[in-house]
């Protein structure tokens, strides 16, 4: 198993457009899986479906949240990219999951929407996440 800190060109490159993937947030151990709906500075995310959106509730006990996360992101069963998600749906809803928008989720390098810069918080998750790359091994 590889855990990589990829940077957000090359996550952009690989992560295709409804393509479903499971995100497996670090500290809770909840895995859920989202498609990638766009974005250009990042990956605009929704869940599959209702279950899963009830499963990103979980992560975020039941509030939504911008609070970053770090996450794992499975690219194939055998490697993960480190990542960092923000958990308020906003904006367009290309689903029909109950989500009322969709999620950021920030790779190494990555920008925001409105203030077209790196983030600070998105990217202390994203070294979070490699630091604990080890935990892997338990969380899959």
């Amino acid at each position: 198993v590889k855990v990589l800190c990829i940077d957000w060109e090359t996550a952009n490159a690989i992560l295709k457009n409804f393509t479903p993937f499971r995100i497996i947030d670090i500290k809770s151990g909840i895995c859920i899986f989202v498609e990638r709906v766009g974005g250009k500075n990042h990956a605009d995310i929704e869940t599959i479906d209702q279950n899963n959106t009830m499963l990103l509730a979980e992560i975020y006990d039941g509030v939504p949240s911008w609070e970053r996360r770090p996450v794992f992101v499975e690219y194939d069963e055998n490697v993960f990219f480190c990542a960092s998600l923000a958990g308020f749906p906003h904006g367009e809803n290309k689903g029909e999951n109950d989500l009322g928008g969709h999620l950021c989720l920030h790779f190494k390098g990555s920008k925001t929407h409105g203030t077209q810069s790196v983030d600070d918080a998105h990217q202390r998750c994203i070294k979070y996440a490699y630091k604990h790359r080890n935990e892997i091994y338990s969380l899959i």
